[in-house]
């Protein structure tokens, strides 16, 4: 019987088997998208801190090869003594304004201290002696060069050559430093996606357990419902025959 108690039992169970069915669904899809956006916002912070980094590594190079040519300007094209002086300052203001942010926490550079995991801080704690000679180094050419104006290359070889000497274990340090953001990037989306498969599988362990165990049950009760009702009907229809 349609009004039965039986199938309104089964009716409800089956309503209960898709409404619960579908909210779990829902939360385990919202939960896969809130890890995914917090998840892409992190990549794209971590790439953009690598991205400072590996700016920090050529300006360094850059710095460099700027105060190279101050010893001889004119060399490259359209350089003069003025431009290489202006452009090594340029860049060495914001080498140490990048490198204090490294080292501290200055959220305007968009990088700071707590960006970095124990491994890339440790480089940066174990180059940061090397990173203060080579300032001082820089410092001194340049304060030499504007005294001078143009300094002769003797008085400004000895820091020439401090800065060489640095230069190149500071550039390792940065390069290391890259490497680990790009392994520490890779390692969480790749956990990302893990995270993202288990919750796939879960929610279709949760549709096959509903399935088998709520709505199948539910499904068999109207079935045999609807078979005793044809039953009844055919009894009533016989008799019915009969009386007339």
């Amino acid at each position: 019987m349609p009004d039965s108690a039986l199938t309104q039992a089964s009716i409800k169970q089956l309503a209960l088997t898709y409404w619960s069915m579908f909210a779990i669904l829902f939360l385990l899809v919202a939960a896969a998208l809130a890890l995914s956006e917090v998840s892409w916002f992190r990549t794209i912070h971590l790439h953009d801190v690598s991205a400072q980094v590996n700016a920090q590594e050529l300006r360094t190079q850059n710095m460099f090869y700027n105060v190279l040519l101050l010893q001889s300007p004119g060399v490259a094209p359209g350089t003069t003594y003025q431009s290489i002086t202006a452009e090594v300052a340029n860049d060495e203001r914001l080498w140490e304004a990048q490198q204090a942010a490294m080292y501290g926490n200055d959220p305007r550079k968009g990088v700071s201290a707590g960006d970095f995991d124990s491994l890339a801080s440790r480089v940066l704690a174990q180059e940061k002696p090397g990173f203060l000679v080579m300032e001082a180094a820089y410092r001194r050419v340049l304060a030499t060069e504007h005294a001078r104006n143009p300094a002769p290359p003797a008085v400004v070889r000895p820091d020439i050559e401090i800065i060489y000497l640095q230069e190149r274990p500071y550039v390792a340090s940065l390069i290391a430093v890259a490497s680990d953001f790009s392994t520490a990037t890779n390692g969480m989306l790749q956990g990302v996606r893990q995270i993202v498969a288990l919750l796939a599988s879960v929610a279709l362990l949760v549709i096959i357990a509903e399935a088998f165990f709520v709505a199948r049950p539910a499904v068999k009760r109207l079935q045999q419902q609807m078979k005793l009702s044809a039953k009844i009907l055919h009894l009533e229809e016989t008799l019915h025959k009969e009386e007339t």
